[in-house]
């Protein structure tokens, strides 16, 4: 296993700059990895759609890329809609699961769980490449979904169970509270450490210094005031739906 927290710059383009990344190091690492005949599945769960990646092997079936993301439709970078699914040979191989704004954790888990083990299961990755951004959750200040730190933690915890060899890379976050803290459990379940609620005294002086005064690791739980919404779980049903009729049946034979 292996964490870049400096990566996940999942927007960059072949020729052009992109939503703040330059070199795209998830295409580069998945570029190496399959030049040396290994399978890979990447799994984008950033708050914004990984395009750069989806567009390098949008016509390939020897990567299968996943991307959970905020819908296209009021986020940048305004792709990454579920009927996106890959084109020749690549067809069924690109999948996505746009949200509502203010999903939480309980709708985005569930997707997660619908869609993302039957696919790696049925794939057979030799390597997983994630992209761990944490600008999903609720008190971020340029995205709109709704998780928390526990739901991110289940998150990394069932891509552990999912992959054998592990390559982890950074991605969004705009609360650097919420960055520090979120990668720092993210690197322990992937080494099965269990770390204490409690912050480390070192890390609080310098933490305050900079005008952060979090204490825990994972801090309070807070629940979305839109999390009822009916219409958030029953778009997120209609996306996994279509993923099933349309890219399960490429993928899953």
């Amino acid at each position: 296993m292996a964490f870049n927290i400096a990566g996940g710059l999942h927007h960059a383009m072949r020729s052009r700059a992109s939503g703040f990344c330059y070199v795209n190091d998830p295409v580069i690492v998945i570029l190496k990895l399959i030049n040396r005949g290994k399978r890979v599945a990447y799994i984008d769960i950033d708050a914004h759609h990984g395009d750069g990646v989806q567009k390098a092997f949008y016509q390939t079936d020897q990567v299968l890329t996943i991307s959970l993301h905020e819908s296209g439709y009021s986020l940048f970078p305004g792709s990454g809609f579920e009927y996106e699914i890959g084109e020749g040979e690549g067809e069924g191989y690109s999948v996505n699961l746009p949200f509502l704004p203010y999903t939480d954790d309980e709708v985005y888990l569930w997707a997660f769980e619908e869609i993302v083990p039957p696919l790696i299961r049925a794939f057979q990755p030799d390597v997983v490449v994630t992209q761990l951004g944490v600008d999903t959750f609720y008190n971020d200040p340029l995205t709109n979904l709704h998780l928390s730190i526990f739901g991110f933690e289940k998150v990394v915890r069932r891509i552990k169970d999912l992959a054998q060899r592990w390559v982890a890379l950074g991605g969004g976050g705009y609360d650097v509270s919420n960055v520090a803290r979120a990668w720092t459990l993210a690197w322990a379940v992937m080494n099965g450490i269990e770390l204490s609620e409690e912050l480390p005294g070192s890390y609080l002086e310098k933490a305050a210094g900079v005008g952060i005064y979090e204490k825990k690791l994972r801090g309070g739980l807070k629940s979305s005031p839109h999390s009822e919404r009916k219409d958030i779980r029953t778009e997120a049903e209609r996306v996994a739906n279509y993923i099933k009729e349309t890219v399960f049946p490429k993928v899953l034979r």
